[in-house]
């Protein structure tokens, strides 16, 4: 089974968008049967889905069509996203120039447009692309497949991307929880794209996890950026878990749901 976009616009197509949000999720949940109803496999992941069809629920307030990506599978709770991107036997993401995720998405984008029989064209709307968790490294390897498009295939029809949040990244790998490559960076540059990164002691400040990695890419992505990227604390007070991990997807759909969500604290 091949990754797809869910709830894509509206089933109808019959209202009118000016902006398009794409979330690509983490880990822990489960489209079921193509639509936005998730499978509880626990207290925990009930809350997440919610948060997920909370987001879904926000092309029904104009403004922005909102699209989530299904992963291909689940496998003991982690998902994977074949064929935009590719995991080794240890679940680790395999960063590949190689790899054409920016054409692929595009088609599915587009067949997702057929299925909803929509006459909206996701390239004409400006889009924002959301990662949350080991969503986040979807984005790392568009964005590399992007920088070689951008000079082999200029006609590629991919929207424009006006902003990209990182929240909470992180995956199995050892490396590149952020753009770091030249060529990413590059783009990014060219392309004048804002980049929001909001992070939790969960992916920080976490004895399991390669914490100090992860800071050396914010401030190498940051430096080399020279001001396009602006880096939000959640939860900072508090101690590693899942709950200020999730806290993050939840003030950012807060945030873009217009509900009250606590203050963050600006990365110094």
């Amino acid at each position: 089974m091949s990754v797809r976009i869910i709830r894509s616009l509206d089933c109808l197509g019959l209202r009118s968008y000016c902006k398009h949000l794409l979330f690509f999720p983490g880990d822990i949940q489960q489209a079921n049967n193509g639509n936005k109803t998730f499978t509880n496999l626990s207290q925990t992941n009930q809350y997440y889905c919610d948060l997920i069809n909370i987001l879904l629920d926000l092309n029904q307030k104009g403004g922005h069509a909102v699209s989530v990506l299904q992963p291909s599978s689940n496998r003991a709770g982690l998902n994977f996203f074949e064929p935009l991107l590719n995991f080794d036997g240890k679940a680790r993401p395999q960063f590949e120039v190689l790899n054409d995720s920016a054409c692929k998405l595009v088609s599915l984008l587009e067949d997702s447009r057929k299925d909803a029989n929509s006459s909206v064209c996701f390239h004409e709307l400006p889009v924002t692309l959301v990662g949350f968790s080991k969503g986040c490294c979807i984005i790392n390897q568009l964005l590399l497949s992007l920088s070689k498009k951008s000079d082999e295939q200029p006609d590629l029809n991919f929207p424009k991307i006006e902003k990209i949040f990182y929240l909470d990244s992180g995956h199995n790998g050892d490396t590149v929880f952020y753009p770091i490559q030249d060529s990413c960076v590059e783009f990014i540059k060219n392309s004048k794209i804002a980049i929001e990164i909001w992070i939790s002691p969960y992916q920080m400040r976490n004895p399991n996890k390669i914490c100090a990695t992860r800071q050396k890419e914010i401030d190498l992505l940051s430096a080399k950026l020279e001001g396009m990227v602006k880096v939000e604390k959640i939860q900072w007070d508090k101690p590693p878990s899942l709950d200020v991990h999730f806290d993050v997807l939840s003030q950012f759909i807060a945030k873009y749901t217009e509900q009250k969500a606590q203050p963050v604290e600006k990365y110094q």
